[in-house]
């Protein structure tokens, strides 16, 4: 029991940082563009002659664009719902990535951001397919480390997935859609909405499974 109250206390504050860093970078972004961003928006800039390194990066940044996203949720939760037959986990990836493409666009009707590059539909932070990109693949990887075996295949799925959601945030800035700040805000909300999402998953399995003791390593990977 001490273990979970020390788990569930590391879990708040791991939130309190998320959101606390999220705002932090929220009061960082107003005004005229400089640092970090103007130092990346200029490499985007200078790689635009490069077409297959553009080819590339907008190939990186399908993984996380509206219906990849769709597609990967409906299957998750198919599989979850009908061949894991996890109901619980089925309602938490489909509710918590809606909720979380919600959350989103409702942030960047506040924030008003406007993108680096002019075309480019809606505002600029935070980013939805950092957002978005980090929630759905972190689901993915949850799920696997929780029903796999095979340590090898859990190992696999941690350097891929670790490195498809870097390369998916540094696609968007490379590209000029989005500022870094952006991808970071992205990074940052998606994050605390996927750990609110995995502690409701793990506390509703625990109420529906009393009497079954939860494996922390299972639970929360």
């Amino acid at each position: 029991m001490r273990k979970w109250r020390m788990k569930y206390r590391f879990i708040l504050l791991l939130l309190l940082a998320l959101m606390g860093m999220f705002i932090g970078v929220v009061m960082t972004i107003n005004g005229p563009v400089h640092g970090i961003d103007a130092f990346f928006l200029t490499i985007a800039t200078n790689i635009h002659n490069h077409e297959l390194v553009i080819r590339i990066l907008e190939v990186t940044s399908f993984f996380a664009s509206k219906p990849m996203i769709i597609i990967l949720s409906l299957l998750l939760v198919g599989v979850l719902g009908f061949n894991k037959r996890d109901t619980v986990g089925a309602v938490t990836v489909l509710a918590f990535v809606l909720s979380g493409y919600l959350l989103n666009n409702a942030v960047k009707a506040w924030i008003e951001r406007l993108r680096p590059t002019l075309g480019v539909e809606g505002y600029s932070f935070p980013s939805g397919h950092a957002m978005l990109g980090l929630m759905l693949y972190g689901f993915l990887l949850f799920f696997i480390i929780f029903y796999v075996k095979n340590e090898t295949v859990r190992k696999a799925s941690i350097i891929v997935f670790s490195l498809l959601i870097l390369f998916i945030g540094v696609s968007r800035f490379l590209l000029a859609e989005h500022y870094m700040t952006d991808v970071l805000g992205g990074y940052l909300l998606g994050g605390f909405w996927l750990t609110v999402g995995l502690l409701f998953y793990t506390l509703v399995k625990a109420y529906l499974t009393p009497t079954a003791p939860m494996n922390s390593k299972q639970y929360m990977g």
